[in-house]
């Protein structure tokens, strides 16, 4: 089940929850959720968190003071941290489709939390060395690539949430688009440019950028 809520700068709002176990896929900031057996618990971007049986409800809570785009997954199915294997013996329906399919898993396999994946069709695939971003810095990502038709992009590092603007030369604090990494979460950010892409991190704490290029 996917969740997609909009809470305003310090509010609340409820949605129904299906499955025991939430994935945050992306959120504009801090928030917390709330429900009956659970207290009140704090996540944010890349964050999980496991819900007692029985609940069918929960309160989301802004901790950013402004307003937050927030999206999840819930499932009954847990998330495993990087270094865990998971076997899945049975048959699995990924319900994100209007028409549902069956995906029958054979072998092993290992994510990092906080990370999703796809299949994107690429002639080629160019890698580059990863770009760390002291506090307070602006960085060139990538040079301009008639040849690029999709950029792909993780950000990563620090013991606490940081905020890592995205955007042209003038990308800087409170100005471009914004990610959130740290403490755990991983960032990860896709884009079909040809461009050049800078960013700018206004955390407290130095990140790095892992980048691929996907060509045409």
């Amino acid at each position: 089940m996917r969740i997609d809520v909009t809470i305003q700068a310090n509010k609340t709002a409820k949605h129904p929850v299906e499955g025991r176990y939430l994935h945050v896929v992306s959120a504009g900031g801090e928030f917390s959720i709330a429900a009956k057996g659970i207290g009140e618990i704090q996540v944010g971007a890349g964050g999980n968190a496991e819900i007692p049986a029985g609940v069918q409800q929960l309160e989301f809570r802004d901790k950013s003071g402004q307003s937050n785009n927030i999206k999840l997954e819930n499932t009954d199915v847990p998330f495993q941290r990087a270094g865990e294997q998971v076997e899945v013996v049975n048959e699995v329906t990924v319900s994100e489709i209007k028409t549902p399919i069956q995906v029958e898993v054979t072998s092993e396999a290992v994510f990092a939390e906080g990370t999703e994946f796809g299949l994107v069709n690429a002639a080629s695939l160019s890698e580059a060395p990863d770009v760390p971003i002291p506090s307070g810095s602006r960085k060139k990502i990538v040079d301009a690539n008639a040849n690029r038709k999709e950029l792909m992009l993780t950000v990563s590092g620090g013991t606490q949430i940081n905020t890592v603007r995205v955007g042209g030369p003038s990308v800087d604090t409170g100005r471009g688009y914004a990610l959130y990494a740290g403490a755990g979460a991983i960032a990860l950010f896709e884009i079909s440019t040809t461009g050049a892409v800078h960013m700018y991190n206004e955390g407290q704490e130095q990140v790095t950028v892992s980048v691929l290029e996907l060509l045409k």
